[in-house]
């Protein structure tokens, strides 16, 4: 693995984790200014899906785990993905009685203990008036059981089977899940799994077959794949009146959606493989720490920030 290649996942990953900061700060401003909504629908559309996508080619990209257990393989991610939720959470629930309690009348509830903040915490729940503090950690689980689901599918491939085939009839009944469970919110973020599956493989299969796709990354391919992207996302938008939110089960039109992500996801990687090695600080930086800005940028800094827009504005 060369510098050069990670170079282009680090400011991959740093633009992944830059969209998603963005698009909650606007969320702050939809609801009063509708034109946001230019920014924050196609934003919205792609962002996650691109994180399941370049967390797929790492795995592609990594051999250490074919050379270890698969209980060494799922105590990595607990200690990757599992134990951050719940220590941030936790640091985050206390931020929430202590401070934001006391300059959000929202959020005063938190001030008095409540045994469903413990109990939904545990659980993962998200979306619900007990895990406000929880904000962008969900995705941490949704990611934990996709990387352990896809591990024991290629051990599964190992063993002699047909991986690729078994892998498609696992990602045909999670299109199904997805599309069927639409709006319902399971614990531990496992609703997510299905959709995120999706595109770890989509990430994973794009590593073994990188050469041979090569030459499909031209000016040309960007500029049909842009306009494509924005067709397809602004059809999705008009029919379902609604933008894309995984994190409330939002799709709208599953197929729809699905071109849109992906079309998002190939104009980005046209992007970073033309542009991407290039020495950017604040993508190599923000790519190497995603961890501490998907636990830290909702909870406190963009909390933050609506405190002071809220005094201000009274």
């Amino acid at each position: 693995m060369t510098n050069r290649r990670l170079q282009w996942i680090d400011n991959g990953r740093g633009v992944a984790m830059l969209l998603v900061i963005l698009g909650h700060f606007l969320v702050l401003g939809a609801s009063r200014l509708s034109w946001i909504n230019v920014f924050l629908v196609p934003i919205y559309a792609f962002h996650l899906p691109l994180f399941f996508f370049i967390s797929g080619y790492l795995r592609g990209l990594s051999q250490k785990n074919n050379k270890a257990t698969l209980s060494q393989v799922i105590k990595k991610y607990v200690k990757r993905l599992v134990l951050p939720f719940y220590g941030f959470s936790i640091l985050s629930f206390f931020w929430f009685k202590y401070v934001i309690s006391h300059l959000m009348p929202t959020f005063s509830y938190y001030a008095h203990w409540d045994n469903q903040f413990l109990f939904s915490t545990i659980l993962g729940l998200r979306d619900t008036p007990y895990t406000a503090h929880i904000g962008a950690l969900w995705f941490l689980f949704s990611l934990f059981f996709v990387e352990v689901l896809f591990e024991l599918l290629l051990r599964m491939g190992r063993k002699g089977y047909f991986v690729y085939q078994i892998i498609g009839i696992v990602l045909l009944i999670c299109l199904f899940l997805t599309v069927t469970v639409q709006g319902t919110i399971w614990p531990f973020s496992l609703d997510t799994v299905p959709t995120g599956l999706l595109f770890y493989f989509l990430g994973y299969l794009y590593r073994k077959k990188e050469q041979p796709f090569a030459p499909y990354l031209t000016k040309g391919a960007l500029l049909f794949t842009s306009l494509f992207f924005v067709m397809v996302v602004s059809l999705n938008y008009w029919i379902s009146q609604e933008r894309i939110d995984i994190f409330h089960g939002y799709y709208g039109n599953f197929i729809l959606f699905f071109a849109g992500a992906a079309s998002g996801i190939f104009v980005v990687l046209v992007l970073l493989k033309r542009f991407g090695n290039k020495d950017s600080r604040l993508l190599n930086f923000v790519g190497r720490h995603t961890m501490f800005f998907m636990a830290t940028h909702q909870t406190y800094f963009i909390l933050m920030i609506q405190i002071v827009l809220l005094y201000w504005m009274s």
